[in-house]
């Protein structure tokens, strides 16, 4: 379709459209996020129609997660769960997901379970020195691993 087609396309269209795509179901959670001409990030407006919300042809969107659950359990689909693990992993990689240490050690240790499965000394301290999860993380490694050598792959 030419951007003048697009014109009727509601944003809402859009993002169904992107959401079939990825096969997400549970898509509540996320949004489209884009660069607005003023230069800050908006949400896409699922009501407004596309060619009223951009104003630039050169434009990237970002699918990142709108809001998070006050209980993860509630998040039914494995895909769903990826997504959010994605979100948590870079956000906390870039420091816009604020945490106190302890809450960032346990987050970044289920991170290594996930990637290395379970606790080995040496595996973890070179993984930690080649990877880098959150700022400043040389001064939590010690605590990121004393939490990764509690979790247990469940069989």
């Amino acid at each position: 379709r030419t951007w003048r087609e697009g014109s009727r396309i509601l944003g809402c269209d859009f993002f169904n459209k992107v959401c079939g795509h990825l096969k997400l179901l549970e898509k509540e959670y996320f949004g489209l996020e884009f660069r607005h001409h003023t230069g800050s990030y908006v949400w896409l407006e699922q009501l407004k129609p596309l060619a009223s919300q951009i104003k630039s042809n050169d434009l990237f969107f970002r699918f990142i997660v709108k809001f998070f659950p006050p209980d993860p359990g509630q998040l039914q689909r494995r895909l769903t769960r990826y997504l959010f693990s994605l979100q948590i992993k870079q956000d906390l990689s870039t420091g816009s997901l604020t945490c106190n240490d302890n809450s960032a050690a346990l987050l970044v240790s289920h991170i290594l379970q996930s990637e290395l499965g379970d606790y080995k000394e040496e595996l973890d301290i070179h993984h930690l020195e080649m990877r880098r999860y959150v700022p400043n993380q040389e001064y939590l490694d010690h605590k990121i691993m004393k939490f990764h050598r509690k979790h247990r792959l469940a069989l």
